[in-house]
């Protein structure tokens, strides 16, 4: 396997002279309009009383708001756009400038309630529902004759109770909303006020025993030929200039999904052919978002990887980072049953320098669970392949897991653990709650009697950093998580919790992966047997696990209780961390206490293991501690070759014990630390003894840990005379 690349900064992007940066923004715009005929240089005229006011509102989530890393207005480009492009009396139309920052709603209108606003329009997800809800509200009450139009997947318009239950908001637009907020706005602008006519709306009627009336099937665009940022290039140029050039931009290239997974509600579009986007416009928008410096690029394709097409593109994407240096981050979907695209799109993308790495977005590896959810995956065999062709490349995984799905067990959880192991993968595992999406088909009432799917509703949060510092002025936003079924109890629930966070923090972060590798390569020890024994009859006995079962039961019984732990030990510390990343970290404060513990279970469970023992210190010591100096490195004795042992090993094939290293002296000389896309000094000497291991929870714990991140990498077997065992 590949070793890591060299850690160093991200390539800057090249300073371009105004000359220049006119002449790669003027060929954007070229190849759109030699196709299209049509000129980005359309503005409205400026301001008059008579004019309609436009206000779209859709706030980035606050987690990445603060981060700094906020959206563009997507969806605000996307709907000026059309209606600019194919409505009617459009310059009876102002924009006002959108709300895309997550913030308190009375900051955010402050400026914008000064002048009368005709249509408010709101693209809702689970991160800024609550908030939207609070900005209608206020728009309403200062403005009644306000017409108030939701979109985007929050909105429950199968709820009989939601106009009720939000007399703020007149009108719900399903899927695409271009065409039918087009239709809105010419209806509102005849001073027709019944929506009626208009396809693809929920109305209040409120004596009807749906609560609502639908209008019928929306119009569907099927032609994507304009670019809404370089239609509306000014005003993103100032959007951009507001968030200091750090930003994350939406880019298409297609819509709709065949699939029908019951958790995923993707726009209202799953089962549905997917629509693709006209080739000039995709690649122009990726030149012009690279030339701007585009922080994040967030593809929201469904399937990327699909159509063979696909690959091009995501090579277009490396080479775009080579010549701009951005995105600096790439982010989007694998197509779900197409491997030899996806590995061809990573490879390129990985051999261009970018900080990348591959998801495996599974959801879970039982057949049975993903039948229950209606999950379409490649066979386990091809998933492997796919496994192999990455870590050939040294391409880093990430898998994201779904922790809950109805039709899931414990013991089916303990066996997905065991799967990715067995396949080869013991990088990061990303495990996520189930959201219950109001839309998506497992929020029906048919599923949810057939499942007996029980919730509750609760904050989650995307950054460990911020989710526990939320100030009394920001709304919180909640969600619905399914914590139990028809297969599952809640006690199951938080055993499964546990049981991931166990995991995370003892095999996928380091502490015991050696470990487990050995009795698995030599002694024929299955990872699912191991981990599942560890577990089930040593750790279930010890204070942190009844810690972490605490913690999640805390999170089932409190409304306000998020997934975050604080560490007490490191008062200076501010922040929470996830659950597995607190066990590492405890486990890590009481290094000696730990492997004592786990060293006589093991040794009663495997007495046939010759070598536990030994295994067990050479584990304990390649762990990176605060203690370390990366200005002298470390030493450390061994009686086997363990080194060479584990550069041997594949998981595929077993493997002999490890030869005899009589005198044998282990030298580490790591002067940094990596996780396979980003690099961390290990320069935290000179400091306090709590301050070291705050700097190593930020360097070693946080964001993306991995077992290549927590232990030596660079270790050579010095003064040993190495012998074949007698046996």
């Amino acid at each position: 396997m590949a070793g890591p690349r060299p850690i160093g900064p991200v390539m800057p992007t090249p300073a371009l002279d105004e000359a220049e940066r006119r002449r790669v923004r003027r060929r954007c715009y070229d190849s759109l309009e030699s196709e299209l005929h049509y000129s980005p240089h359309r503005w409205l005229a400026s301001m008059s009383s008579s004019r309609r006011r436009i206000l779209i509102s859709e706030p980035c989530s606050w987690d990445m708001d603060a981060l700094g890393f906020p959206y563009l207005p997507y969806v605000w480009g996307v709907l000026k756009t059309h209606h600019e492009q194919h409505g009617r009396d459009c310059d009876d139309w102002e924009w006002l400038a959108p709300i895309y920052r997550y913030g308190d709603p009375d900051d955010l209108l402050r400026r914008r309630l000064d002048v009368p606003i005709d249509v408010l329009g709101l693209s809702c997800y689970t991160w800024n529902w609550r908030l939207q809800c609070r900005i209608a509200a206020a728009v309403k009450s200062r403005y009644p004759e306000c017409l108030v139009v939701a979109g985007g997947p929050q909105p429950d318009f199968a709820n009989p109770e939601f106009f009720r239950e939000h007399p703020y908001i007149d009108a719900i637009a399903v899927k695409d909303g271009e065409l039918t907020f087009t239709r809105i706005l010419e209806t509102w602008a005849s001073c027709n006020r019944d929506l009626g006519s208009v396809r693809g709306v929920y109305l209040p009627d409120l004596g009807a025993p749906e609560g609502h009336r639908f209008t019928g099937p929306a119009e569907i665009p099927t032609v994507f030929d304009t670019s809404p940022y370089l239609a509306q290039a000014d005003h993103y140029e100032n959007f951009i200039r507001e968030c200091g050039g750090k930003f994350c931009a939406t880019w298409e290239t297609n819509r709709g999904c065949p699939f029908s997974c019951s958790f995923c509600d993707w726009g209202s579009s799953t089962m549905s052919k997917v629509r693709r986007f006209a080739q000039e416009r995709v690649r122009a928008e990726l030149e012009w978002l690279a030339l701007h410096g585009v922080t994040v690029l967030v593809l929201t394709d469904a399937n990327f990887g699909m159509f063979p097409e696909d690959v091009d593109l995501g090579r277009t994407v490396a080479d775009t980072f080579r010549q701009y240096g951005a995105p600096a981050s790439f982010s989007y979907n694998t197509a779900k049953n197409r491997p030899e695209p996806s590995v061809a799109i990573s490879k390129a993308l990985f051999d261009s320098g970018m900080p990348y790495k591959h998801t495996l977005s599974i959801q879970h590896t039982k057949s049975e669970v993903l039948e229950a959810a209606d999950r379409q995956n490649i066979s386990s065999e091809k998933q492997v392949r796919v496994v192999r062709e990455l870590m050939k490349y040294g391409i880093p995984i990430e898998v994201q897991l779904i922790l809950g799905i109805p039709g899931d067990t414990y013991a089916l959880w303990q066996g997905c653990f065991g799967d990715l192991m067995e396949w080869g993968i013991h990088g990061q595992y990303q495990t996520y709650l189930y959201h219950l999406l109001p839309n998506a088909p497992a929020a029906s009432p048919e599923s949810r009697r057939r499942w007996r799917i029980d919730t509750i509703e609760r904050s989650v949060y995307l950054s460990p950093h911020l989710g526990f510092i939320a100030s009394g002025s920001r709304i919180v936003e909640k969600n619905d998580i399914i914590v139990s079924s028809s297969t599952y109890g809640r006690e199951d629930w938080v055993r499964m919790n546990v049981y991931a966070a166990i995991i995370k923090a003892l095999h996928t972060s380091g502490l015991t992966q050696l470990v487990a590798h050995y009795l698995r390569w030599t002694h024929g020890v299955s990872y699912e047997d191991f981990y599942r024994t560890l577990v089930d009859e040593w750790a279930v006995q010890t204070w942190w696990y009844e810690r972490l079962a605490a913690h999640f039961r805390a999170f089932l019984s409190e409304e306000e209780a998020t997934e975050f732990m604080r560490v007490e030990e490191l008062p200076s510390y501010p922040h929470r961390v996830a659950a597995f990343q607190w066990l590492l970290i405890r486990a890590c404060l009481s290094l000696d206490s730990f492997f004592e513990a786990l060293s006589q279970f093991l040794s009663m469970k495997y007495p046939h293991a010759a070598n536990l023992e030994s295994v067990l210190r050479y584990q304990k010591d390649i762990l990176v501690l605060p203690d370390y100096d990366s200005r002298t490195g470390k030493s450390f004795v061994t009686d086997l070759d363990w080194p060479s042992y584990f550069l041997r090993g594949t998981g595929e094939h077993s493997l002999p014990d490890p030869l005899p290293a009589s005198g044998g002296l282990v030298h580490v000389a790591d002067k940094e630390c990596s996780n396979g896309v980003d690099g961390f000094p290990l320069d935290w000497f000179g400091q306090t003894a709590e301050a070291r291991w705050v700097t190593w929870i930020e360097r070693i714990v946080l964001d993306y840990s991995c077992a290549m991140r927590g232990t030596f990498q660079n270790v050579a077997l010095e003064s040993a005379v190495l012998s074949r065992s007698e046996t």
